[in-house]
């Protein structure tokens, strides 16, 4: 079931809904991306699944452009909304319960990563929290 979000990225992109469901040991993260402002540099998103103790704080993590970069985001037209998905490889003794996604961009070359910002342009951070899943 898709997860409505609206998380803002400085550079116009907009994740709208994510869903995530484990497929054969791997956890699956579909996104919903709106471009609200034409991008005009290349970032990859980050995914990460974090535990609920300090022991398994990041237990997952996943990195790409989104879809791949073919075709990079920067030429995606304004307004569009196109649907990804990036896969997380799971620990086999993964314990159940549940567990954070955050995610975010960064520059490849640099690694520092975008703001995620507010409606009226205002910085929240460097990473936003997408939302909680329950593991078996």
């Amino acid at each position: 079931l898709a997860q409505s979000s609206t998380i803002l990225f400085e550079n116009g992109l907009a994740i709208r809904s994510w869903e995530a469901q484990v497929v054969e040991g791997r956890l699956r993260v579909a996104l919903d991306w709106e471009v609200t402002r034409l991008a005009d540099r290349r970032y990859k998103l980050f995914i990460h699944l974090l535990g609920p103790t300090p022991e398994t704080r990041r237990v997952a993590q996943g990195d790409a452009e989104p879809l791949g970069g073919f075709p990079p985001f920067t030429a995606w037209p304004l307004g569009a909304r196109v649907p990804d998905a990036l896969k997380l490889a799971l620990p086999a003794d993964l314990p159940a319960g549940v567990y954070t996604l955050v995610t975010g961009l960064y520059d490849p070359i640099t690694g520092e990563r975008l703001p995620v910002i507010t409606a009226t342009g205002a910085a929240l951070g460097d990473s936003a929290e997408l939302g909680t899943i329950e593991l078996p």
